[in-house]
């Protein structure tokens, strides 16, 4: 009779293995497959998601960080979110990060600029809701996209990768036998003690309402029943099911498990069961972790503003994000369709259709490879969406089941604007142009005669006419220097200032800006010294650098007290000719220094004598000799003087 048993016991033992083995590697590959698919959903947007606390801090940051804004995810990684942030934007993120964690059903956006390792700054739009109220994820989850481009009219894409692994299951496995008609054990396997905790002495003394728990108790005891009224009509029939139940354990903690038990009549006509348990609390945790992930990354994907599609080989659409339809304007389902459903809509920026292969889904399956920046029109009524695409090939190890992944943004907008900006440098060039021929023409005329009136009041001794003459004639020349200053700088920003660098005479050029600045010198009886140092023929655009002379001249001579000197210096070196411009004025704060050297800033004092300014002209020194690959450098003492000196390429 042992021996038979023994014999039965293995036979039940292989069966439910193989059984088991198969269930094993279902789940597996179920998992695997849910886990890639997710995984590349994520992985390929090309936004920065980032996970941050209560209190602020960035749990996790995607690895594309690194790429946008310079710094290794482990130096943003565990810090405060507002460390990255520009000090001028803190108090707007700062409420509106408030403002999303009062109104968590909402999703919410806001434009900063964010601090890069070696830029300085980049800007970026963050669109972000809080799930801290969701004691299941606790998060914030925030996406941050770089808008630098953007501002220029440009998008960048980004990629980011995925954060969580699923632990595969270790299974240990409990063969027993419960007599159902005695209600008791009478086989427990040794390996009980490894996943109870009980020895097999102890385990085999137990009833069912010490080995399970009371809804397990429950269930079980409904499979009894069934499995009795269908031996009733049928003894030699086997009742097989498969149920997860929980077990204690001798440490007092509950268990996951899952029972393959056969059910039957025995030789002695008692009703038996024979059952294989096995652990599954490792499954039970990678099943509520994927459903967590599955959870996360369905709010994740669903709150992003970019669309995103993803197409199998036969083009037909597999799974799809709420953006897509927004942007698509489909209320539909998206699941199932393919290129063709949008086929009648889809033009050009010229306004000619898209044929059935030019679309990128279609390129990227049939050439297996990436399609960038595609801008394409979505028809619809008397309205085009202008959205721009990005598609890639994604191989998940099979190249059977290779698909498409396809981004896209909403780019009408960004259209419009990009018209109206086209519209209002026509409109800016207008002005330029009035500013040029109605402007400057008259204060030439008024500089010329002012010129004439100031030397026939000195021959008749007119003092207060000469005086009046002088101050006519030094305002008209500051207005023609911020006219002057005013349209190369409008030139320099919109490309048409030609820069036509050449070797030209330094001794002729400076001669003839003296003879202007001499005039406005001597009325602050400010001498001009000059030293050549023997430098003549020197190469550059000649009326760049007229202009840079011009104003450092004058803004040596406008900061100078009365009385004072200023002084020109030229010189050669092995690669380059240097020019400097000495004052002993009223000399500037070193801030101040470093907002003339800021190309995006203006900064103005007034002069020693109530002059008053724009910045503008340095603005235009900065350009000029950026133009140059020249090199600018400032040395200046409050209240003692300042040193200009520009080195510019020999050429």
């Amino acid at each position: 009779m042992y021996n038979i048993l023994h014999f039965v016991i293995l036979y039940v033992f292989k069966i439910l293995m193989k059984k088991k083995n198969q269930k094993i590697s279902k789940i597996q590959s179920d998992l695997k497959l849910s886990e890639q698919r997710y995984r590349v959903l994520v992985e390929k947007s090309s936004d920065i998601f980032v996970e941050i606390d209560a209190e602020g801090n960035q749990l996790f940051v995607s690895p594309v960080a690194e790429y946008i804004t310079g710094y290794k995810v482990e130096e943003l990684q565990n810090k405060p979110f507002a460390a990255v942030i520009h000090p001028d934007d803190h108090a707007g993120v700062f409420e509106a990060w408030e403002e999303a964690l009062k109104k968590p059903e909402e999703r919410h956006r806001i434009e900063y600029r964010h601090i890069h390792k070696t830029k300085g700054y980049i800007w970026v739009e963050a669109h972000g809701q809080s799930f801290l109220h969701d004691p299941n994820i606790n998060r914030v989850f925030t996406f941050v996209r770089d808008i630098s481009d953007r501002k220029e009219l440009e998008f960048k894409l980004m990629e980011q990768q995925e954060k969580y692994d699923i632990i595969a299951e270790n299974i240990s496995d409990v063969i027993w036998i419960f007599n159902a008609s005695l209600m008791r054990f009478t086989y427990v396997s040794p390996s009980v003690e490894r996943l109870r905790g009980y020895t097999v002495e102890e385990a085999i003394k137990q009833n069912i309402t010490e080995s399970l728990a009371p809804e397990s108790v429950a269930l079980v005891q409904k499979r009894l029943v069934e499995a009795m009224e269908m031996l009733s009509k049928d003894p030699t029939k086997l009742v097989k099911s498969v149920e997860e139940l929980q077990q204690p354990c001798k440490n007092g903690e509950l268990i996951w498990i899952e029972v393959s038990v056969t059910i039957q009549i025995n030789a002695k006509g008692e009703l038996e069961v024979l059952g294989v348990s096995r652990n599954i609390e490792q499954r039970k945790k990678a099943l509520a972790a994927l459903k967590e992930s599955e959870e996360k990354y369905r709010k994740l994907i669903q709150n992003m503003d970019e669309g995103m599609l993803l197409f199998d080989q036969s083009n037909k659409i597999v799974s799809f994000n709420e953006a897509a339809k927004r942007i698509l304007k489909v209320d539909e389902s998206l699941e199932g369709l393919n290129s063709e459903f949008f086929m009648n809509r889809t033009i050009h920026e010229d306004g000619s259709p898209f044929i059935p292969q030019e679309h990128p889904d279609a390129i990227v399956i049939r050439e297996k490879r990436s399609v960038k920046n595609v801008v394409m029109g979505l028809t619809s009524e008397n309205e085009v969406t202008w959205i721009k695409i990005n598609a890639e090939y994604l191989n998940l190890g099979n190249e059977k089941t290779g698909f498409a992944l396809v981004n896209f943004y909403d780019i009408t907008e960004l259209k419009e604007k990009n018209k109206a900006l086209v519209q209002a440098n026509k409109t800016k060039d207008k002005f330029i142009s009035i500013i040029a021929h109605d402007l400057k023409s008259p204060f030439n005329a008024i500089v010329g005669y002012t010129e004439l009136l100031m030397e026939s009041s000195k021959e008749n001794h007119y003092d207060d006419l000469l005086h009046m003459s002088e101050a006519t004639h030094n305002s008209s020349i500051q207005a023609v220097n911020l006219l002057d200053n005013l349209l190369d700088w409008s030139r320099a920003q919109t490309d048409k200032l030609q820069f036509q660098p050449a070797k030209f005479s330094l001794k002729e050029m400076v001669e003839n800006i003296l003879f202007v600045q001499q005039i406005v010198a001597e009325r602050k009886e400010i001498k001009l010294s000059i030293d050549i140092n023997g430098v003549d023929i020197v190469y550059g655009d000649c009326n760049m650098i007229q202009t840079i002379m011009r104003n450092l001249i004058s803004n040596a001579i406008k900061f100078s007290y009365r009385g004072g000197e200023v002084m020109l210096r030229f010189s050669t070196h092995k690669n380059s000719w240097v020019l400097v411009v000495i004052d002993h004025g009223q000399g500037m704060q070193e801030r101040n220094v470093n907002s003339l050297l800021d190309g995006d800033n203006m900064f103005s004092n007034v002069g020693t004598a109530g002059e008053q300014g724009t910045g503008l002209g340095f603005s235009v020194i900065n350009e000029f000799v950026k133009l140059h690959k020249g090199k600018i450098e400032i040395n200046s003492v409050p209240a003692k003087g300042t040193t200009v000196k520009i080195s510019f390429p020999k050429g």
